[in-house]
């Protein structure tokens, strides 16, 4: 569609999956999409938004093995990006000298990493283990503003975007005022456990 928007639907959901007899189970895939581009804001939301939120993309169709199974295989050879790599101008480059791995190391001796607290030569040795670190995307809650507990079961949401959208919504409908709910972090959200 590009920057053109869609006349008719906007939102399409896969409630079932079949193929004869085989229903196959769907997972969301997400994907990081401009909120900008979906969704009418002013200047001051779009410069106060994210960028790029994770967004339901497609999903993706699952089945025993048994449904896989056919009766005709054909092998096929598909191609769909062509790459040309230009080696004409590396003959106009100048020539660079290579730097040995023995030089390499006889420079690094002394210098700053090697002898600090931190480098790798005062680890040697110490079985010291690499820390890691799990990052986990930030998920947004529509909330009564009196209590700041979710509005209903269905509040709870993966994206800001999306969370803003059910908020609309239900301002739309009637089913609230825009005064008695917002969208807020899940971790600000009264009762909310953060993974």
């Amino acid at each position: 569609f590009g920057a053109k928007k869609p006349a008719d639907a906007k939102l399409f959901r896969i409630e079932s999956a079949t193929s004869g007899s085989v229903t196959f189970t769907t997972e969301t895939l997400r994907e990081e999409f401009a909120p900008a581009q979906f969704f009418d804001m002013d200047n001051a939301a779009k410069l106060a938004r994210k960028s790029f939120e994770k967004m339901p993309a497609g999903a993706e169709l699952r089945a025993g093995a048994s449904a896989w199974n056919s009766s005709r295989i054909i092998r096929r050879v598909v191609s769909y990006e062509r790459i040309i790599i230009d080696t004409l101008y590396r003959r106009f480059q100048p020539a660079r000298t290579a730097l040995t791995t023995t030089l390499f190391d006889v420079l690094l001796v002394g210098n700053a990493s090697a002898l600090s607290a931190k480098g790798a030569g005062s680890k040697a040795g110490t079985g010291a283990e690499i820390n890691s670190a799990r990052v986990v995307q930030e998920s947004y809650v529509v909330v009564n503003t009196a209590s700041l507990s979710a509005f209903d079961t269905r509040s709870r949401w993966a994206s800001e975007t999306e969370a803003r959208a059910y908020h609309d919504t239900l301002v739309r409908n009637g089913s609230v005022s825009a005064a008695d709910i917002q969208v807020v972090p899940s971790f600000e959200a009264a009762g909310e456990v953060t993974p």
